[in-house]
C-alpha cells in the first residue's frame, strides 16, 4: 500500500505542477502548495482508506515526556485504523495513536527571499523520522516536496538540495522520496 500511496502522491504533485504551469497564481505560498497537493490527492486517488491530515506532530522518542519535536506539513494515514482518544482528560485534550502505514511529508515553497537552509532542516527532520521508524521502514515513508516559483528558484533550490543530500546515507536516500518542481520543470529523486 505504501508504494501505491507514493505513486498517487507523485501523480498529485505532477497534476499540481501542470496546473501551476498554466496559471502561476495557483501557488503563491506554502499553504497553497499544501492545499493543492491535498486536493489533487483526493482527485487522483481511488483509495477509500486514505486519510490526509495537515500539521501532524512527531513526538521525540528520546524525550522524557514525549514532547512534540516538529510537525509534518502533511501525513497520509490509514483511515480505518486511525483512532482519536482523550489523551489528557483534565485538559480535555484529544490525541491520537497511530502505528501503521504512513507517508510523512514536509513541504517547501521556494520563492524570492526564501531561506534555502530550510531545505536541509526539513531533510534533518525526515532523517529523524527515518531513524525512529527504521523497524517499520516498509510501512513508513519520508517525503520532501519542494515547489519553486520560477526557474531561477528551481535552480537555486536544486543546487542546495544536491549539496544537502551529500550529508545523508544511502539507506536514507533510498527510503526517502524527494520531488522538486517549478511551473516548467519537475524532477522526482
Amino acid at each position: 500500500m505504501i508504494n501505491k500511496w507514493t505513486s498517487e502522491l507523485k501523480n498529485a504533485v505532477e497534476k499540481l505542477q501542470i496546473n501551476y504551469s498554466l496559471d502561476n497564481k495557483t501557488i503563491i505560498n506554502e499553504d497553497d502548495l499544501k492545499f493543492g497537493i491535498r486536493q489533487n490527492l483526493h482527485n487522483v486517488s481511488e483509495e477509500n482508506d486514505m486519510l490526509i491530515k495537515p500539521e501532524v506532530p512527531w513526538y521525540d522518542e528520546s524525550s522524557e515526556n514525549k514532547q512534540v519535536k516538529f510537525y509534518f506539513d502533511l501525513a497520509i494515514l490509514k483511515k480505518s485504523i486511525f483512532n482519536l482518544e482523550f489523551r489528557n482528560a483534565t485538559m480535555n485534550n484529544k490525541g491520537y495513536y497511530y502505528n501503521d502505514i504512513s507517508l510523512a511529508i514536509m513541504l517547501k515553497f521556494a520563492k524570492p527571499n526564501f531561506n534555502l537552509s530550510e531545505i536541509g532542516e526539513d531533510l534533518d527532520k525526515l532523517k529523524l523520522f527515518s531513524i525512529q521508524t527504521a523497524n517499520d521502514a516498509k510501512k513508513q515513508k519520508p517525503v520532501l516536496v519542494i515547489g519553486c516559483s520560477d526557474v531561477l528558484m528551481y535552480d537555486k533550490a536544486s543546487e542546495v538540495l544536491a549539496k544537502e543530500l551529500k550529508r545523508f546515507s544511502d539507506d536514507f536516500l533510498k527510503r526517502a522520496e524527494i520531488i522538486i518542481f517549478s511551473p516548467n520543470k519537475i524532477e522526482i529523486l
